[in-house]
This record gives structure tokens, sequence and C-alpha cells, in this order.
């Protein structure tokens, strides 16, 4: 075994891992770091194991795999196993993150909720990439082109959440880091093969091992930057100074399978039962007024909400200079999908609704009875001496 190859491996599964870690403006650092790094751990054990025992050199790529959804599954879903072994419940939530996982985070305010359903597509979009390339290293001998299933990630992560400004610029060099040792190993190792090749023609250097030259990397490592720089840069460009483009402005959420309901149309039902309990809330805070839907269309007979539903993520941004305060909310029966809520929510705990941002709404997904959640929210506080500064839309 070659360590040089030893040093090209742990090079390439760096930069992979580095390329799954882009998605943490999405999930949170927390929830990607134990899956990723099992997946190259596990990626760079089936490396040794194969060039001790040659004979499972044409199993590599299935055994990365294998080893690495197992290891997925202890790590990621091991709620649902029993003592660690799979079960049914194992590779139907496999199979949802496989095939659901992408579009759920797709339809979520950022950061999405760290669920294993959900977050699961981006470690297996890790595994996929290191066998890929440690295939492409290995057997064609291209550390350059082995480093393309990583930058698919990198830019698949852009796609969902751009990074810009400072931020890109330390991801781009926390690639670089790994990818050029890569370089370096496929340089030191066909230096290495050099000298072997010509061993017999020069006895007094037969044991030697070239020092390999940073002209070839140096050469290389440009087009690694500019291969990475683009994928940065389209998540964030817009010529026209609007909002960078994302994959989830084009998926909003579904609306609840019972479709959306028209408060005002419960208004003769609630007169006609006054003493009915609609909600109630426990909060600290002086709570005036509860929002349940912002109906701004009229059609000359119906109100109507245009809304624009996302799945709500762990947390929501408050305006700078805002007050938060939070309330714990108990409906006795969900007739309707509305929750009570207030102007600027920023997160729900208990709950898993549909949020319109622009409008503070609510949506409950469950099909009805009793709901409890704890909403936190903010309240934006104008100072007097800006108010006269302040922008007028006209």
């Amino acid at each position: 075994m070659s360590r040089p190859d030893a040093a090209g491996v742990a090079g390439l599964l760096g930069a992979t891992v580095v390329s799954g870690l882009l998605f943490t403006p999405v999930f949170g650092l927390a929830a990607l770091v134990v899956p990723l790094l099992v997946v190259a751990l596990l990626g760079y054990g089936c490396y040794e194991l194969c060039a001790r025992r040659t004979a499972l050199v044409p199993w590599r790529p299935i055994l990365v795999l294998a080893t690495g959804l197992l290891g997925l599954v202890e790590s990621v879903l091991f709620a649902t196993t029993t003592g660690g072994l799979p079960t049914a419940a194992t590779l139907s939530s496999l199979g949802r993150g496989l095939t659901r996982g992408w579009l759920l985070t797709l339809q979520s305010t950022l950061p999405a909720r760290p669920d294993a359903e959900q977050v699961l597509f981006v470690p297996l979009a890790v595994l996929l990439a290191v066998a890929l390339g440690l295939e492409i290293l290995l057997r064609l001998r291209k550390p350059l082109p082995a480093l393309l299933p990583s930058l698919a990630v990198a830019g698949l992560a852009q796609a969902y959440q751009a990074l810009t400004g400072v931020t890109a610029m330390l991801a781009a060099l926390a690639y670089l880091a790994p990818a050029g040792l890569l370089l370096w190993a496929g340089r030191a190792t066909r230096s290495a093969r050099s000298t072997r090749s010509t061993r017999s023609t020069r006895s007094a250097r037969s044991g030697a091992v070239r020092r390999p030259s940073w002209a070839g990397v140096m050469l290389a490592l440009p087009t690694v930057i500019g291969v990475l720089a683009g994928a940065v840069a389209l998540g964030g460009l817009d010529p026209a100074g609007r909002e960078p483009y994302r994959l989830a402005d084009g998926h909003p959420a579904p609306p609840p399978p019972g479709g959306l309901t028209n408060p005002l149309d419960e208004i003769a039902s609630r007169l006609a039962d006054p003493g009915q309990e609609v909600f109630r809330y426990r909060s600290d805070a002086a709570v005036g007024r509860w929002r349940l839907v912002v109906l701004d269309e009229f059609d000359g007979a119906t109100w109507s909400a245009d809304t624009r539903l996302q799945r709500m993520g762990t947390r929501l941004t408050a305006a700078p200079g805002s007050t938060v305060d939070s309330a714990e909310v108990r409906l006795p029966d969900s007739s309707g999908p509305w929750l009570p809520s207030q102007p600027n929510p920023v997160s729900v705990d208990g709950a898993a609704p549909l949020v319109d941002q622009s409008a503070g709404t609510l949506l409950s997904t469950a099909g009805g009875g009793e709901t409890r959640y704890t909403l936190t929210w903010a309240t934006p506080e104008a100072e007097a001496g800006r108010l006269g500064l302040a922008e007028v839309d006209t």
C-alpha cells in the first residue's frame, strides 16, 4: 500500500466531507457532522481493507455503499432499529429520506428542522460522492476528476442556500486544503512510479523516491479554485440585483389535505354558540390580538388569501431591535387548519406547521384533535427619531 495513495484518499474524503458541510446553513452544523464523519471514516476503512485484501478490490464500491448505509442507519436512524439491528421501519425511513428528504427541505424555511428523514439526503449524497471519487482516483489514477463528485455536492449545497462574502471565502479555503493534499499525493504517486520504472538504470538511486514537485499541484489548483468559485458564485449571482436564486423558490409546500378554509365562513356558527372555547394561551406578555389569516384579495363577493406556504423550520429571523415573546397555545379541537399566530413568528415548538412568512400565518398539518404548541414571536420596536428617516413605498 502506497503512503501517497493513502494521503490522496484522505484528501479526497476530506474534500467530500467539506462539500457536505456546505449544507450547514440549511440544517446547522450539529445535524451534519456525525453522519458525514461516519461516511468518511467507513470509506477510508474500506480503502484500507481492499488495499490489504486485493481480492476485495472489485467489490470496493459495494463495500463503501453498504457499510456507509449501515453507518447512517446507526448514526441517524438508530431510533428505528431494534438493538441496533435495522427493521422494516428503518428501511422505510431510509427510503423516504432518499426520495423525499430533498423535497421537504426545499419546501422548508431555513434552517430546516433536522428530522432524520429530512436531513438524510445530505450524507447519502456525500456517500455516493465518496464511492465515485474513490473509484476514479484508485482505478483511473486521476486526482482532479476524482474531485468532481464532491464539487457536484458543493454545487447542490449552493443551490439550496448560497454562501456569500467572507463565509464563502472560508468555505473555499476549507475545501482547497484537502484538495491540495489530494493533488500533492497524486504527484507523489506518479513520481514514485517513475522512480521504480528507472531503477535498473539508476542503481545509485534505486531506493530513493524523487521528491514531488509543487509545479504540477500549482497548475492544478487554479482549476479547482475556478470550479469551486463558480459553484459558489452561481448561487449568488443575479445581474438585476435581486435576492440570489434558490431551488426552494420554485417549490412551495402544498396546502393541507383538507384544503384551505375561510375563517369568515365560520362567523355565523361562532356567533350561534358564543360560549364555545376557541383556544387558550398562557404568556407573560400582554397579547392584545391574535392572527389567523390575512385576507388580501377580493373578487367582488368573497375575500381570500394569496398564501405562499413553507414548512416551518427551526427558527425564523427576527428583525434587529425586536423584542421576543412567547406563549403556550392550546386548541381543544382544530376544526380548521389555521393556527393562532402573530405577525412575526420566530419559532414553533410542539408542532410542525406550515407558515406564510409574508403574512405571519400558521397552518396545521395534523388531521384534527387537540393541538398544543409554544409560539415565539418578535415585536419590532421603532425609535421615534428614526421614523422620519424611514422609506415609504409609493
